[in-house]
């Protein structure tokens, strides 16, 4: 996961807000402006660990439909008063979606539902750039317990190198990869399931596994070549350089996770190649 600023610090949540509803001939929206503007306040002190003290403010039948709409049609919609704002959120994950760390942008993310927090929809900090497979499996994914949740990635830093790739190499020149949660269950209970349910949440298993897949094939001539011209020291060169340099950028991106089992299995992948 790549780690973002937090975005449009510089416009506060009520003028977002204000803007957006007042565009509305039925003004129903504005009656709300100054719980959206409170529930904004609270959401930076109790998001992501504390989401359980955020509060939950009443709103008449039939109007959370008409809050709702002040992001999917004055801020979402293109040629809206406030498309200006999605651009510059959408811009501050500088193109690549921070969940997957591939996928093309294509929707932001509401990290707690609308359909349960309304009065949050056009809140910058509840808006996370995405790409479209992780915006479907997420859904309106929801719990209190931040061990339940998903990481995010405005408040929350993976301290640990958690992701790990599984790959079994067959005689037949096939493969079997994974995608696993690596990190040690006995290490800290809570910590294990938070990141079980960040794999999980996303299905990142599924895009990985594809992403490297296609990474795999794409290499498997110019490996191969290396290992019959060079010997595997050179692959294993190669390998050791990708490494470093994907863990620079993020320890726990598909690629790290690949290449540090590439290298735990240099001698089975040399071998595959060379079969």
């Amino acid at each position: 996961m790549k780690n973002l600023k937090i975005p449009l610090q510089n416009v506060d949540e009520k003028t977002i807000y204000l803007e957006c509803a007042s565009d509305f001939r039925d003004k129903t929206a504005l009656n709300y402006i100054d719980k959206v503007t409170l529930s904004a306040e609270r959401y930076k002190e109790c998001v992501p660990r504390d989401i359980a003290y955020l509060p939950v403010f009443p709103i008449k039948e039939g109007d959370n439909e008409k809050i709702i709409k002040v992001y999917s049609e004055k801020f979402a919609k293109n040629g809206s008063i406030g498309k200006k704002y999605y651009e510059a959120i959408m811009a501050n994950a500088e193109g690549r979606c921070p969940i997957c760390g591939s996928g093309k942008l294509k929707n932001l993310d509401h990290f707690l539902p609308k359909s349960k927090y309304p009065l949050l929809c056009v809140t910058p900090a509840n808006l996370i750039p995405v790409c479209r497979d992780c915006n479907f499996d997420k859904k309106d994914e929801f719990n209190t317990d931040y061990y339940s949740i998903p990481f995010n990635p405005y408040f929350d830093i993976m301290e640990d190198t958690w992701l790990e790739c599984d790959i079994s190499f067959f005689a037949d020149r096939t493969y079997e990869i994974s995608f696993i949660n690596g990190f040690e269950r006995a290490k800290d209970e809570s910590m294990w399931h938070k990141y079980e349910k960040h794999l999980k949440v996303y299905d990142l298993n599924a895009t990985f596994c594809a992403r490297a897949e296609e990474a795999i094939e794409n290499s498997r001539g110019y490996n191969r070549k290396l290992l019959l011209e060079n010997g595997s020291e050179d692959v294993i060169k190669s390998l050791v350089e990708l490494k470093i340099e994907f863990e620079k950028v993020d320890k726990n991106s598909w690629r790290s996770a690949l290449y540090r089992e590439l290298l735990r299995k240099a001698t089975n992948y040399c071998n595959w190649l060379n079969s």
